[in-house]
């Protein structure tokens, strides 16, 4: 059994492939098994696999068809033998020594995942930035070097990131535990961090720093994540699924949490300008469709309290993304819902004809 089994999708990643590959084979801890898992590329990526494959005989090449990532890493772990695993991105990279530290780490603090802080590499200006995200920005500095446990520390572990290669996971824990990540094309690693944090006893949050998260690297990341925006929306249903035996105190948070997710990439897609028209009208379909899947009666004011913040919020962005698509510049006088300039009335545009409403006010 190896100390640790290293599992990495790879997916196109012929230009930062060898760096990523150097970074685990010249680590200062010798003892690990490294699994890569081909997700049918089509550049040279697998030919790179398979050249650092006969040079080092700890690294095991799967292949499979376009899968993605999620499917990738469920394929790692079902042949993992590890006693621990960590996750690796194929355009990231780790400091040489990070998987003696983690190791030891894990040793000492004998839990069943441990979090920890990252680099955010700009791929633009080459520098490592200052990033909330890799940062764990929601935690204080007397936050890090503690256990946590979900039902006790919840508000807190939601924020964190749920990145994969941000943990560092006990074998056993996680296949004692059935945990997988989703088959989505987009947002399939979420899940997996829920259901570590619902099932593990003991998680504890490092301040240590080991991967070097590579941003801006490919412009067509965002489109993809923009067409397939209804993984999103696949996702809440299944972390709802996820936490639906928790009280409602606990369900009410992650969902808000998960709404908030959606509501940022979906404004985010909305205000890029690299994305088409088409693409943002779907977006705004998926969203309305899945509000009414939730089966949201606007009107209604004994709708459950659970879900108040996610089906007022869809209502509101469903209507106001039309006002969003500044290239479509006759939607605002089909329909539109603004404010007025001294924010007393609300104006509604039907077909060229505007309506004044006095503002409601709480109270």
């Amino acid at each position: 059994m190896s100390k640790v089994s290293v599992i990495i999708p790879v997916y196109n990643v012929e230009k930062y492939l060898r760096q990523c590959l150097d970074s685990i084979i010249n680590q200062t801890l010798s003892d690990i098994e490294i699994i890569c898992i081909d997700d049918g590329s089509t550049d040279k990526s697998l030919e790179i696999l398979e050249e650092y494959e006969k040079k080092d005989e700890r690294i095991k090449v799967l292949k499979q068809k376009n899968q993605y990532a999620g499917v990738a890493r469920n394929n790692g772990i079902k042949i993992a033998s590890g006693e621990y695993i960590h996750f690796l991105d194929s355009d990231d990279w780790l400091d040489l020594d990070s998987y003696e530290r983690l190791y030891n780490l894990m040793k000492e603090k004998e839990c069943d995942f441990i979090k920890f802080k990252s680099y955010t590499y700009d791929n633009i200006s080459n520098k490592i930035i200052d990033a909330y995200y890799t940062n764990i920005g929601s935690f204080k500095e007397e936050d890090f070097n503690n256990y946590y446990d979900f039902l006790k520390n919840y508000e807190k572990l939601i924020k964190v990131s749920d990145a994969p290669w941000s943990g560092f996971y006990n074998t056993k824990f996680i296949k004692e535990n059935n945990i997988y990540f989703d088959d989505l094309i987009c947002a399939n690693d979420v899940s997996f961090y829920y259901r570590c944090l619902i099932k593990a006893n003991k998680i504890f949050i490092s301040d240590q720093r080991h991967v070097y998260y590579r941003i801006n690297n490919s412009s067509s990341l965002i489109g993809i994540r923009a067409y397939n925006f209804d993984c999103q929306l696949k996702l809440y249903k299944n972390i709802s699924s996820i936490v639906s035996s928790f009280d409602e105190t606990i369900r009410k948070k992650v969902l808000e949490n998960m709404c908030n997710s959606i509501f940022y990439r979906y404004h985010m897609y909305l205000e890029n300008k690299e994305l088409s028209d088409k693409t943002k009208l779907k977006i705004i379909k998926q969203l309305g469709n899945f509000g009414k899947e939730l089966n949201y009666e606007p009107y209604d004011k004994n709708f459950k309290k659970a879900y108040k913040y996610l089906k007022t919020n869809i209502f509101k962005y469903y209507l106001y993304s039309f006002n969003y698509l500044k290239n479509f510049k006759l939607l605002k006088n089909i329909f539109s819902i603004e404010n007025s300039k001294d924010k007393k009335h609300k104006i509604l545009t039907i077909f060229g004809v505007k309506l004044k409403f006095k503002r409601r006010r709480n109270g």
